[in-house]
């Protein structure tokens, strides 16, 4: 009986210690590196080569600063000037070079997101989050594809993670806004939708969405306001996108102010209003969330019940 349990317990234990042995091994996979510094510059130098002007790019990576600031700052200019596919390479290596680091994972799903790669960009932003759960552009943009996908309350529960007390995000606070709005949330989304309108009143999805709100709010007249003011800041969107050499889909925070109509529905007594600056500590783009289907004001009144 005792030389059985003895042998129980021996088994026991080398049952304990073979489990941390391979725990031990996938959490060191996890973090090392899969490559060494070496051997990402010199496949980030192959990646910058097949480009026009190369010695641009070279200089970034012939700083001394560190191997991932340097990966990120080339994937940051790459991204600015349109070039998503070199960009996506930078970023996988990021991300090999790096795995513990957010910054490589947003990267990639942004990159992601622009091709239209939805589940994988959804993928590599949940893993920036769960490394960096402050990481607001990465909520954003997660927040941007859950939208898209019609999971408004999966984005709510996101977005809401990130936004703060002070809510000084204008991207957070419209893509939170469309999404409460989507859920049943109208007064939720008013609040959020003033909020971004008093940061930056150019946004057209602010005032498309505020007047879907003012229409549920029995709210006609102004509604319709809200509506012209929409389509006016939309064809001003389309004709700077049209003369641009590279279009961008992002709205950028720090778009010049316009003249406000003073009949505007969202202008609130004493209320003031200011364009945010736009944080640039790390040169990400994000989405302003709109669903695919881009609501009309006769598409509006045909279709309350989806509203």
């Amino acid at each position: 009986m005792t030389v059985t349990v003895g042998i129980i317990l021996v088994a026991l234990s080398l049952a304990i210690l073979i489990f941390a042995l391979v725990r031990a091994k996938r959490q060191s996979s996890q973090s090392e590196p899969l490559m060494d510094e070496d051997t990402v510059i010199q496949q980030a130098f192959e990646v910058v080569d097949t480009l026009d002007n190369p010695e641009q790019y070279s200089k970034i990576l012939l700083s001394q600063e560190p191997v991932e600031v340097r990966l990120a700052k080339l994937f940051d200019q790459l991204f600015a000037e349109g070039k998503i596919s070199p960009a996506e390479k930078v970023a996988k290596l990021l991300v090999q070079f790096a795995p513990d680091l957010a910054a490589g994972y947003a990267r990639l799903g942004l990159a992601h997101l622009r091709m239209g790669n939805l589940e994988s960009a959804e993928k590599n932003l949940k893993t920036a989050l769960e490394i960096d759960p402050e990481d607001v552009r990465s909520a954003n943009n997660l927040g941007y594809i859950l939208n898209q996908r019609g999971r408004y309350a999966e984005s709510v529960a996101v977005l809401e993670s990130v936004l703060g007390e002070d809510e000084q995000n204008v991207v957070t606070l419209v893509n939170l806004g469309i999404a409460k709005y989507h859920i049943g949330d109208v007064d939720g989304a008013y609040e959020l939708l003033n909020s971004a309108y008093k940061k930056n009143p150019n946004i057209p999805e602010v005032h498309l969405y505020i007047g879907h709100c003012l229409k549920q709010f029995g709210d006609e007249k102004r509604a319709q306001i809200a509506y012209a003011r929409y389509e006016e800041l939309k064809k001003a969107k389309e004709q700077d996108a049209q003369r641009s050499e590279s279009p961008r889909s992002e709205e950028k925070e720090s778009a010049e102010p316009q003249k406000e109509p003073e009949n505007s529905p969202q202008k609130e007594e004493g209320g003031e209003k200011s364009v945010a600056s736009g944080g640039q500590e790390e040169q990400i783009e994000e989405e302003i969330v709109v669903p695919d289907r881009k609501e009309t004001i006769t598409e509006q009144e045909d279709s309350q019940e989806e509203k």
